[in-house]
């Protein structure tokens, strides 16, 4: 075989240091995750319900959920998060019947929570510890293996779902208008967006869009819009060379002062720094 399969396979990881004082901004993906605590604790939102998140303890969040991780105080805490692309649970139409679409179709689900003192849990850790050491170091046909253990994880889910049952919320119509919203935003960053326009991206009212963006997100409308802007600017400055400036006003800044200002609170650094790679946690 030349060269290597890529796999909708990979870790994320984060520290409560490097997470501001609203922690992670919202958001969804078409993968499941199974995020876990490596130190200390921290807080994990999926949709409107906040929870806190031990050591060793893991939560298991379906696709197209909101969700984001925030600092549980000032308690010291890092997370590692297993991302798992769907594709990758789907090739057999008789196991997907079976086992897959009754949790990934189940509206009434978005979230488990898996005591860190359980047996099955930790039998989950150790799975996770091998994909991400088997992902690390890479040997041949290792993404047999990789697929095989993603089936092991999911088995474990499906049976502590299976044994728990789904049915922990209801089904939450508030959802598809908050995802429309910052969609809205999402797409139009660049440009002279107003309270008014994301309210309307959904069709609801202007007190209706801030409440459910509280709700969801931790933010308001129009600072769930800044961060994000500023989100896009730290990746475009790590990414490129374009002048400050320039990326400032491409993220939606109409001045640069502005946008150093923002970006200072944001991320503790200014954008210069940042692209110098002064940011990093110590």
């Amino acid at each position: 075989m030349n060269g290597v399969i890529d796999l909708p396979i990979e870790f994320e990881y984060e520290d409560a240091r490097a997470l501001g004082e609203m922690g992670e901004l919202a958001h969804w993906h078409g993968a499941i995750e199974v995020v876990g605590v490596t130190r200390g604790r921290m807080r994990c939102q999926t949709n409107a319900h906040a929870f806190e998140l031990e050591k060793g303890a893991l939560c298991f969040i379906t696709r197209r959920q909101l969700h984001r991780l925030m600092r549980d105080g000032e308690t010291e805490g890092a997370a590692r998060t297993l991302v798992v692309g769907t594709d990758v649970l789907v090739q057999n139409p008789a196991i997907l019947d079976a086992y897959v679409r009754p949790v990934l179709e189940n509206p009434a689900f978005e979230h488990m929570l898996l005591p860190g003192h359980r047996e099955a849990t930790a039998r989950l850790r150790h799975e996770i510890d091998e994909l991400e050491m088997l992902l690390a170091e890479r040997p041949p046909a290792f993404e047999l293996e990789a697929i095989a253990r993603c089936h092991q994880i999911f088995r474990g889910l499906f049976l502590a779902l299976s044994e728990r049952g789904t049915g922990e919320t209801e089904i939450d119509a508030n959802l598809e208008v908050v995802r429309t919203m910052i969609s809205f935003i999402r797409e139009h960053s660049s440009e002279n967006v107003q309270l008014e326009d994301i309210a309307a991206a959904a069709r609801v009212s202007k007190s209706t869009c801030a409440r459910l963006f509280k709700r969801y997100t931790g933010r308001s409308p129009v600072t769930y819009l800044i961060a994000y802007r500023l989100e896009t600017a730290a990746a475009m400055l790590r990414q490129g060379s374009d002048p400050i400036g320039a990326i400032a006003h491409a993220c939606g800044f109409s001045q640069q002062s502005y946008f150093t200002r923002m970006f200072l609170r944001e991320f503790g650094v200014t954008p210069r720094a940042w692209r110098a790679g002064k940011s990093e946690v110590g």
